[in-house]
């Protein structure tokens, strides 16, 4: 008769809400690193410049990006467009505003936070069905 082969488990785990902020991080000090120069320009210049630069840096690095890179985790499959689109939305929120700085960002962590204690997953990681995880072994 036939018998259930057991599955090894997958050796890794969720990553933490202190790794992906970390990675996040990572990400925001390289790309506002890169977009410095173009400060020269003006303001305006500069922050398009920094979410252009974010936004390249996810593109070209659909695998891993650098934050996670150094963090040690990895997506749980490549990043998708909608991924890219709504992490470079979430990113942007921190130079762009409404009525006072960071009002959008406020309302961007306050999703996030909510997020991560419904899903275990950032909202835009949840709405494209990516998520990172620490390898264990």
């Amino acid at each position: 008769m036939g018998s259930v082969r057991e599955v090894p488990p997958s050796p890794s785990r969720r990553s933490t809400v202190a790794e992906k902020f970390g990675a996040s991080a990572i990400n925001a000090v390289t790309a506002l690193i890169v977009s410095t120069p173009a400060a020269w320009w003006g303001f305006e210049t500069w922050r398009l410049a920094l979410v252009g630069t974010l936004f390249i840096s996810q593109v070209c690095s659909r695998g891993q990006c650098i934050g996670c890179r150094l963090i040690g985790t990895v997506p749980n499959r490549p990043a998708t467009p909608l991924y890219i689109a709504l992490y470079t939305l979430g990113f942007a929120t921190t130079v762009f505003w409404v009525v006072v700085p960071l009002d959008l960002f406020v309302v961007n962590m306050t999703a996030q936070m909510i997020s991560l204690k419904l899903t275990g997953n950032t909202l835009h990681g949840w709405l494209a069905g990516v998520y990172t995880e620490r390898m264990t072994a």
